[in-house]
């Protein structure tokens, strides 16, 4: 079961990067930059919050749960952002 959580995560994070980049707008070095930095920030942060927060608080299970639902709202959000721009 984790390994199958790990692997939606893995897909959803791929997806929300290649989806940051195909809605930003300038040019391809300044895009990819920075959403590269902002994807480097997000992993630092995010392994941080995980490991002294959620481990904690709720374990392994329920913690690849709650990633798994925040990857979903990104996606979500980006998808209406770009919806709104084209």
């Amino acid at each position: 079961m984790f390994g199958l959580l790990s692997l939606i995560i893995s897909i959803a994070g791929g997806f929300l990067y290649s989806l940051a980049c195909s809605i930003s707008t300038g040019s391809s070095e300044y895009t990819v930059s920075r959403n590269y930095a902002a994807d480097l920030f997000g992993s630092a942060f995010g392994a941080l919050a995980v490991s002294v927060f959620l481990f904690p608080l709720f374990g392994l299970f329920k913690t690849c749960l709650v990633m798994v639902l925040l990857n979903v709202i990104s996606a979500l959000i980006l998808l209406l952002r770009r919806n709104k721009l084209t």
